[in-house]
C-alpha cells in the first residue's frame, strides 16, 4: 500500500531489512526441517521482496530509490545485493549503482561546491579533475567500502579494486579507517 501524503515516506532499505529478517526466518525454519513454518515465512518474505521491488523501483532514474517514489539513490542501496534481495548480476542493480555515482555528491557527508561539473562516476580516470572545485567531499568509509563491494558484485572489477586501494591507503599506522575520508585530499 502506497503511503497517504501526511505519513512519512517509505524508507527503501529499512523495508528491505524487514524483508531480510523474514527471510532469515525462512532459512532458520528450514534448516531446522520445520517445511510448513519455512514455507508461511517465505511466502511473507516473496510478497514483502515484490512490493519493495515495485515501490522502491523509480522508472525515471531507472533505479532502486532510497524512499519509494523518491528521486535520490543513497548508499545503502548499494547494499541491495549483499542482503539478496536482488542478484548482483540484475542489470536494474547495475543500474542503481550508476544513479549512485551520479547521486554521490548530493549524499555526501560534506559537500561544498564551486561550479563542480557534474561527473557520470566516482572513478573515471582522468575525473580527479572535478575534486579541485570541492572544498570538502566526506564519504563515510562504510560507504565507500559498500560502494567497492557494489562494483565488484557488477563485474566492475578494476575500479573495485582501485576504490579498495584508496580506502586502504588511507588507513592510519594501526591499520585503521577514520569514519569518513574527505575524497578530495584523501584524507581521514
Amino acid at each position: 500500500e502506497v503511503p497517504k501524503l501526511d505519513q512519512p515516506p517509505v524508507h527503501t532499505f529499512t523495508s528491505v531489512l524487514c524483508w531480510c529478517a523474514a527471510d532469515r526466518v525462512r532459512r532458520i525454519f528450514a534448516h531446522r526441517d520445520n517445511r510448513a513454518k519455512a514455507e508461511i515465512w517465505g511466502q511473507r518474505a516473496e510478497e514483502m521482496s515484490a512490493v519493495i521491488l515495485q515501490r522502491a523501483w523509480s522508472l525515471e532514474r531507472k533505479a532502486f530509490t532510497s524512499f519509494w517514489g523518491g528521486a535520490v539513490v543513497g548508499p545503502s542501496l548499494l547494499r541491495l545485493a549483499e542482503v539478496g534481495i536482488i542478484k548482483a548480476n540484475d542489470p536494474r542493480f547495475a543500474s542503481t549503482v550508476e544513479c549512485f555515482e551520479a547521486d554521490a555528491p548530493k549524499v555526501a557527508l560534506s559537500l561544498s561546491v564551486e561550479n563542480a561539473p557534474q561527473v557520470g562516476g566516482l572513478l573515471q580516470a582522468g575525473e580527479d579533475a572535478w575534486l579541485d572545485s570541492v572544498r570538502s567531499y566526506c564519504m563515510s568509509s562504510n560507504t565507500m567500502l559498500w560502494y567497492a563491494e557494489a562494483l565488484r558484485a557488477v563485474g566492475r572489477i578494476d575500479d573495485a579494486k582501485k576504490l579498495f586501494n584508496s580506502i586502504t591507503a588511507c588507513a592510519n599506522d594501526c591499520g585503521l579507517l577514520s569514519q569518513s575520508i574527505d575524497m578530495r585530499t584523501r584524507k581521514l
